[in-house]
């Protein structure tokens, strides 16, 4: 009932017009649901409560509803589907002394947006199921009950069937009568011996699963014996790798007191791209111009127990790039009596772009490379909390694209995120060096114009956006 009812089509062609060709020609609403549910009657009532449209034991008939419902069901079930704002509603009557069930609920255009509600009261589909002598046999025989037969009240007091079951229909009660007093021993029968022999199936698989699972906890003991021992063994190796490697790194430096490179290791070339005796004889300080102060204040401090550590040290390499190392440094005193410093150097370039690359992200849109709200919310603090703000005001342009989402829909996100970045491109050349042009999110920018004290430079800015994104986009 509800997907007939609630069904643009439904309301289109029942509704607003009663077309016999898609009803019953093309079958939409015709023969099939007689065929395949049984419904003898299929009604389609105006709003005004005439009958527009029958198909009757799934045939085309015109016929009133009054002639199988009297006046008090329909109005009364027109009443309950009014009550649930035309949801499906269901009741059980009678007619010419059959039981039947009677459905019905309002045409709507449901889902379908393409179809436009008309005003006014709706149409009503109206769906007849009578119980027949047939249709009760069946039912009977699907429960494991014989000769299930609907009776009067008068015809139920001359039998002495106490296997008897009263509906209370609409128009008066109905009594089911079957001939089998026990209906549930055919299927304690049937079901008796599967449920004593699932039982014992359950039974032996519990036996097997309990010994397997006393093999396999047996096997788990040994195991974390073995784990435990491995553990340790770990510790051990982990200690001995942790005092080796304390020193250890890509490569391995000396210098004197004054900073001069005495000596490299091989890995130096590998890893700086530099050859060694190019750097012999120089400055490490001219190698890591950040650790200037710092490696001259260690020496002059000269603290022969401690290990200076210097992070993320920037330098230029053989490719004229910019890699990062982190230094270790200690004071080694010689047997002449000379102290030397001497370190290691571990490269951590990665680790550092890895950490721009997150920072940035934090504050940028990865697909635009705009500012993102965070970076928006600083920047917004930033202007507010100007003790002059009055004399530097800034303006605030917030625009998103019109009918972004079909672009997605029909040419795939990978066309919307050219556009999107095309569009950061253009906003990006309508706006000053010092103005700000951010993305907050979905298809939604937003420039910020810094120190605008006249209103024409908005507008000018704003006929620029208009003129930079006319032009169509490639793709």
């Amino acid at each position: 009932m509800k997907d007939n009812a609630e069904w643009g089509d439904a309301y289109k062609h029942l509704h607003q017009k009663t077309d016999l060709n898609w009803a019953w020609d093309k079958q939409n609403l015709g023969k099939s649901l007689y065929d395949n549910f049984g419904y003898e009657g299929v009604f389609v009532l105006s709003p005004e409560g005439t009958t527009r449209y029958s198909v009757l034991d799934g045939k085309l008939k015109h016929e009133e509803l009054e002639r199988w419902l009297d006046q008090s069901t329909i109005d009364h079930l027109l009443s309950e589907t009014g009550s649930k704002n035309g949801l499906p509603v269901s009741m059980l009557t009678l007619i010419h002394s059959v039981p039947a069930i009677v459905s019905a609920a309002w045409i709507t255009t449901g889902d379908d947006t393409s179809v436009q509600s008309l005003p006014g009261k709706p149409s009503t589909m109206l769906f007849i199921d009578t119980l027949t002598a047939k249709k009760l046999l069946a039912i009977g025989h699907d429960a494991g009950i014989e000769n299930v037969r609907a009776v009067s009240s008068y015809a139920l007091a001359e039998t002495d069937s106490l296997t008897a079951l009263t509906l209370r229909t609409q128009n008066g009660p109905v009594h089911i009568i079957w001939d089998t007093e026990n209906p549930g021993q055919a299927l304690i029968i049937y079901f008796l011996p599967l449920l004593i022999l699932s039982v014992l199936l359950t039974l032996v698989l519990t036996a097997i699963l309990m010994r397997h699972i006393l093999h396999k906890a047996k096997i788990h003991d040994e195991n974390i014996f073995l784990l435990e021992q491995a553990r340790l063994n770990l510790i051990t190796s982990e200690k001995r790798f942790r005092d080796v490697s304390e020193t250890t790194s890509d490569w391995f430096w000396e210098t004197d007191l004054s900073l001069t490179i005495t000596w490299l290791s091989g890995r130096f070339t590998t890893v700086t791209g530099y050859d060694e005796s190019q750097w012999l004889g120089r400055k490490l300080d001219a190698l890591f111009p950040s650790t200037n102060g710092l490696l001259n204040t260690c020496v002059r401090r000269r603290e022969l127990s401690g290990r200076f550590e210097f992070k993320n040290c920037p330098y230029t390499n053989a490719q004229r790039s910019t890699s990062y190392c982190t230094l270790l440094a200690k004071f080694s005193a010689q047997p002449d009596g000379t102290v030397v410093l001497r370190g290691a150097a571990s490269d951590v370039s990665l680790e550092v772009e890895a950490t721009k690359r997150v920072e940035f992200l934090s504050r940028h849109d990865e697909l635009t490379g705009l500012p993102n709200r965070y970076h928006i919310k600083e920047f917004l603090t930033g202007q507010l909390a100007k003790e002059d703000i009055h004399n530097s005001p800034f303006a605030m342009i917030c625009l998103d694209l019109d009918k972004f989402k079909p672009v997605n829909d029909i040419f795939g996100h990978s066309t919307g995120d050219a556009l999107l970045g095309e569009v950061a491109l253009r906003l990006k050349q309508c706006v000053r060096r010092g103005d700000f042009v951010a993305r907050q999110g979905g298809d939604e920018f937003m420039l910020l114009l810094d120190n605008t004290r006249h209103l024409d430079h908005i507008e000018e800015v704003c006929h620029r956006i208009v003129q930079e994104t006319q032009p169509p986009v490639h793709h």
